[in-house]
């Protein structure tokens, strides 16, 4: 596949500081907890140019901004104290205020078509959850933009950025690679002002179709980063996002691409964006063993013949086994595991930090998430053992007093085999 894409430089987007507040603030904003049976219907219909999944996403409306209604997150927790629908963690809905006023462009494209092209289509992010909340029985919250990412970015984005033009034979194409918001840190942790760090990863690639075919014009991909302060971070990042989106599709010269020699059939195109998912479908029928590279994971290569787990760590009142220190053997002989990527057991995939502590991901659905980053501070572990394990891109021992205030959940990336 001819790929030119150009490549957009993630800004970084710098607030001025404001006072911290509780992530009521942020929650009350929320519009509604998907339920299992929408996700799982979601998940079915995930395949690229499924109308099916198209037609939904665009049924997504704009509804009124509820910031003002304190009570929505408090009357959910109550009827939801320590469950859901989903077995690992609800996930809410919420559209964050954004400031786009212009009135919309013209553009030479007759439609515009977005297609979800991530590996998770039933979230953007996992809440950073203060103490109140944890206290009604919530380990971990998932955020989505409106009921569904392409929904959202349908109401905010096309429908208020760009006009189609009915005399055009192209269409346009937006295909969203990535959309997640992770935490960090660095700066130590204070409890007066907590530092924790927002960042927005985003990657869209984007396409014209004139009759039959695809003409690949340019990649969006970067990040922004900004202080969390309470939640006020999803509605700053969200604007920088669409301001972005909205200068790029703007200013392109679409026929400029749309060449013989970029052309791309419908197979092709498809082929692409599938071959993606199909390379991480099917992870629980890797061989076991310890793993060199997120690389060799994905070729199911691992390069030992057996593991040993030397060092167990599992506090048996909370958790159980969610850390572990190894051993690993080819033909008999020890070859280090402390620079390995990774090491599966034929059921749970559990990911060096670095240093060669071993973290267990849970599976959920077809993510593999880190629940247990305060287990980790709870248990009191030498920090010898600790010292150079990295979780996201924060050092541990930077970041583990932030979850004396958050609980901090992380998923791995099936782009790049790291936690975000």
């Amino acid at each position: 596949m001819n790929n030119s894409f150009g490549r957009f430089k993630g800004n970084h987007l710098h607030m001025p500081k404001l006072l911290f507040f509780s992530i009521f603030c942020l929650l009350t904003g929320f519009a509604e907890a998907q339920t299992h049976s929408q996700l799982k219907q979601e998940e079915r219909n995930r395949t690229l140019g499924n109308p099916a999944a198209e037609q939904r996403a665009g049924q997504d409306k704009l509804t009124k901004n509820t910031d003002q209604n304190p009570q929505m997150l408090g009357a959910f927790l109550a009827n939801n104290p320590t469950t859901s629908s989903n077995k690992y963690y609800p996930i809410l809905s919420y559209r964050p205020p954004v400031s786009l006023e212009d009135a919309p462009a013209p553009s030479p494209v007759y439609s515009i078509k977005l297609i979800d092209g991530r590996f998770d289509v039933n979230k953007v992010s996992f809440l950073p959850l203060i103490n109140d909340v944890q206290k009604k029985g919530y380990t971990s919250l998932g955020l989505q933009l409106g009921s569904s990412l392409t929904g959202w970015l349908k109401n905010y984005l096309i429908e208020r950025t760009l006009a189609t033009d009915s005399n055009s034979k192209r269409q346009l194409l937006i295909v969203v690679k990535k959309c997640w918001f992770s935490n960090s840190a660095n700066q130590p942790y204070t409890l007066v002002n907590p530092k924790l760090i927002t960042t927005l990863n985003y990657d869209f690639e984007i396409y014209t179709s004139l009759d039959i075919g695809y003409y690949p014009q340019k990649a969006i991909k970067g990040s922004f980063s900004t202080l969390y302060e309470g939640g006020k971070a999803y509605s700053a990042l969200s604007d920088s996002l669409l301001a972005v989106l909205k200068k790029e599709l703007t200013q392109q010269h679409f026929s400029a691409k749309e060449t013989e020699a970029n052309w791309q059939s419908p197979i092709d195109f498809n082929d692409y964006f599938n071959e993606r998912i199909r390379k991480t479908a099917h992870f629980e029928k890797n061989p076991r063993g310890l793993y060199e590279s997120y690389a060799d994971f994905l070729d199911q290569k691992p390069i030992c013949d057996s593991v040993d787990m030397v060092m167990k760590y599992s506090n048996y009142e909370r958790v159980p086994l969610y850390a572990c220190l190894l051993n690993a053997f080819r033909d008999g002989q020890h070859i280090a595991s402390n620079k390995s990527w990774g090491y599966f057991d034929g059921v749970s995939l559990f990911l060096n930090t670095g240093n060669g502590f071993y973290i267990k991901l849970i599976r959920a659905k077809d993510d593999y998430v880190f629940f247990d980053l305060k287990s980790i501070r709870q248990d009191q572990i030498k920090n010898t053992i600790l010292d150079g394990i990295q979780i996201g891109n924060t050092p541990y021992l930077l970041l583990k007093d932030y979850t004396k205030a958050y609980a901090l959940t992380y998923q791995l990336d099936l782009d790049t085999g790291k936690l975000f």
